[in-house]
C-alpha cells in the first residue's frame, strides 16, 4: 500500500501525476480523498475518488460522499470500503 500525503497548495494534480509516473501507477488505480476546489481535478481523474460529508464539494451530485467528516475517520472508512471490495 504506498500512500502520499499533500496537503494544501493548488497543483495536487500535477504532484500526484509525477508520484504515479514514478511509481509507474495508472490514474485508475487511485483512491484519492479531498475536500476543496482545488480537489476537482484530481477526484474526477483517479479511480475512485471521495469527499467529507462537511466538504464544499459534497453538494455535487457526482461527489462519492462519504459518511465520515473530514479528519474523522475518512481514510478508514474508505480502506474498509476496499477491505470488503477484495473480499467478494
Amino acid at each position: 500500500l504506498g500512500c502520499w500525503l499533500l496537503v494544501g497548495g493548488t497543483t495536487k494534480w500535477a504532484f500526484l501525476l509525477g508520484e504515479l509516473d514514478r511509481a509507474r501507477i495508472l490514474p485508475r488505480q487511485v483512491v484519492y480523498i479531498g475536500n476543496d476546489f482545488n480537489d476537482v481535478d484530481t477526484l474526477s481523474s483517479t479511480g475512485w475518488g471521495f469527499v467529507p460529508m462537511d466538504s464544499q464539494l459534497a453538494r455535487d451530485p457526482l461527489a462519492r460522499v462519504l459518511n465520515a467528516r473530514g479528519g474523522q475517520g475518512c481514510v478508514r472508512e474508505v480502506c474498509e470500503m476496499i477491505i470488503r471490495a477484495k473480499s467478494q
